[in-house]
């Protein structure tokens, strides 16, 4: 049997769908309530059905995805299913110069693609020992920085509609009282947490913006971030075996395609990936049977919108 605690103050009525293996309801369970109610189910379920959970309150219809019934505990914390896509570009994004007086920009986007309302929450961005902030700008008047002592930045976002996209940027420069070193690397991500309508906490990772610092003048911007470099970034070889290319910085969990651009400028699709719970994707690829010539082997984030780059030259 499955027990839910519910915790929403004005529930009218729940709905448990079981959905089979092709996501096509197969049974439904019914049950009127009220806040609080401890609901327990044991339907007949297979290892391949899942769950689905609707919590009717007024004229909205939250709905949940429990899982597959068979990896699901007694006591079971609803999840939400929001779609949200979560990017974080920065600018410059390959070279910054650890000039005290120089600008380095955070850009955020956080946009909700589900048919649900995402809940207000807070988006919270770490500060580096590197830098120091300087000032942040937000189009939307709903967006506001809280005060913290923690070490981080963190920003109010309101609740989003359905397609509703709410931007902002925030600048730092580097720290006078720790200047950066030339050939210091920096990775960066922020997190959006949030409660969903039944008080359960949530946190949605972005994806992994990083650069190096150079000395005074030495900034260099190659696209703002869209496009970061893959691990190894250029890579000579012969046409002999296979090589591995590797990228760290996606969204965890996204769906990343990859594809390679010979010298003609024509391209074939190779793999599509789930970046693992690190936002990690690793390919590998078959040169055996490529041309001598200069390629590109990329990797595109369907979530994040950030595209990896690496350049594999083969050698005669």
């Amino acid at each position: 049997q499955l027990s839910l605690m519910l915790q929403a103050e004005i529930v009218s009525s729940l709905e448990l769908k079981i959905m089979d293996a092709q996501n096509q309801p197969r049974q439904t369970l019914t049950q009127k309530l009220e806040a609080g109610l401890n609901f327990v189910v044991s339907p007949p379920f297979s290892e391949n059905e899942k769950l689905m959970l609707e919590i009717k309150e007024n004229t909205s219809v939250p709905v949940f995805e429990l899982g597959l019934w068979n990896n699901l505990p007694a006591e079971l914390s609803i999840l939400n299913r929001s779609n949200l896509a979560l990017q974080l570009r920065v600018t410059p994004d390959r070279v910054v110069a650890n000039d005290a007086t120089n600008s380095v920009t955070y850009s955020f986007t956080l946009k909700n693609n589900d048919t649900l309302q995402v809940p207000a929450g807070k988006l919270i961005l770490p500060i580096p020992a590197q830098l120091v902030f300087r000032e942040a700008g937000f189009a939307d008047s709903r967006l506001s920085l809280l005060a913290t002592n923690d070490g981080n930045l963190s920003v109010t976002i309101p609740a989003l509609s359905k397609n509703e996209t709410v931007k902002g940027t925030i600048v730092f420069q580097p720290n006078p009282a720790n200047p950066p070193t030339p050939g210091e690397k920096l990775a960066l991500r922020y997190t959006f947490q949030y409660n969903d309508v039944v008080g359960y906490s949530h946190q949605k990772i972005s994806n992994e913006v990083n650069f190096a610092f150079g000395p005074p003048g030495s900034n260099e911007n190659e696209g703002g971030g869209n496009v970061q470099q893959m691990n190894p970034p250029k890579l000579e070889s012969q046409a002999v075996g296979k090589l591995t290319f590797t990228a760290g910085f996606f969204v965890p969990l996204e769906i990343v395609d990859t594809w390679i651009t010979r010298p003609d400028g024509s391209s074939q699709t190779l793999s599509r990936f789930k970046a693992d719970e690190n936002g990690k994707v690793s390919l590998t690829l078959d040169v055996s049977k490529l041309a001598p010539g200069s390629y590109v082997v990329a990797a595109y984030g369907a979530s994040s919108s950030v595209t990896g780059s690496s350049i594999l030259v083969i050698k005669p």
